[in-house]
């Protein structure tokens, strides 16, 4: 099995993994074999991948390394064929594009809406990864038109400074600029934050609260606070081990984490308190503090 590591005669061996170029050849998954009836008793849609491959390279994701740096995409008939193969097992309540950022290429996105469109499809879809980059008016009504009925936002950071350090490749005003487009679409929509990267402080985090104060977010928003560490693949990591935090790679299966060191203990245990009793904030720690190393 390509991209596979066994153990054989006490020693291990690697099988390289298959990156496949053309992902229109790859095989529909067996989704007659799954009680999809079950699985939307447990609220869990059936997921379409669009592409493989990321073209950016967030610090602290790993995908970029893991599928390739660059888009290996399914033509957009191919993607609206996999969902009609969906609709012949069992219509369900909607379906979630899964992708890193949904909307790169925005092109491609936007193809993916038009066929589904042209063809007439009833259905209903969300993305929980939308970037906040090149988001159009225009664009967000083709997302609403092919049956979009829910969003999140992955802003992470609406901190300039934070935003280069974790090379998201966008900026806070773009951020402005896409929650207010969102405003007025008319699709129920939500936002994610990340804080804790390199560089955080209390002062970075500030800015991002302070931009999302003037922008209700209808679903709420959703905080995570620190990186969790699982992968050499992840740019963060060699931070992680500068810092002291982790000190070998058997910590990456005990679910080790980074928290910017310039983020002092008690303010953070009062952000997660005051978030935490926020209404619209929804606050994630990943293992409090377990593994971070906080100024005094």
């Amino acid at each position: 099995m390509p991209g596979s590591i066994i153990r054989r005669n006490g020693r291990f061996e690697r099988t390289p993994r298959d990156r496949p170029e053309r992902l229109d050849e790859t095989a529909f998954p067996a989704y007659e074999l799954f009680d999809l009836e079950r699985y939307h008793q447990n609220r869990i849609s059936p997921a379409i991948l669009t592409k493989r491959g990321c073209g950016f390279q967030c610090t602290y994701c790993p995908y970029s390394s893991l599928e390739g740096p660059r888009y290996r995409l399914k033509p957009p008939g191919r993607v609206v064929d996999e969902i009609e193969h969906v609709l012949r097992v069992k219509k369900p309540e909607m379906f979630t594009f899964c992708d890193n950022n949904f909307n790169f290429p925005r092109r491609h996105a936007s193809e993916i809406c038009a066929e589904i469109i042209r063809r007439g499809l009833d259905i209903r879809w969300g993305t929980g990864d939308l970037r906040p980059a090149g988001l159009t008016a225009e664009f967000i009504r083709q997302l609403r038109d092919s049956g979009c009925v829910y969003i999140n936002l992955s802003i992470e950071s609406a901190s300039d400074r934070m935003l280069k350090g974790m090379k998201r490749g966008y900026t806070r005003r773009q951020v402005k600029e896409a929650l207010e487009v969102l405003e007025g679409s008319g699709i129920p929509y939500g936002a994610s934050l990340m804080f804790g990267a390199p560089g955080e402080s209390p002062e970075t985090i500030a800015e991002s609260l302070s931009l999302l104060e003037g922008h209700p977010i209808p679903l709420g928003t959703w905080v995570t606070v620190g990186i969790c560490l699982w992968t050499r693949r992840q740019e963060v990591l060699a931070e992680a081990f500068r810092s002291g935090q982790i000190r070998s790679d058997a910590e990456l299966f005990s679910g080790a984490n980074y928290v910017s060191p310039q983020l002092p203990e008690r303010y953070m245990r009062e952000l997660i308190t005051r978030l935490s009793d926020e209404p619209g904030y929804t606050v994630q720690v990943n293992k409090p503090f377990a593994s971070a190393v906080f100024a005094s």
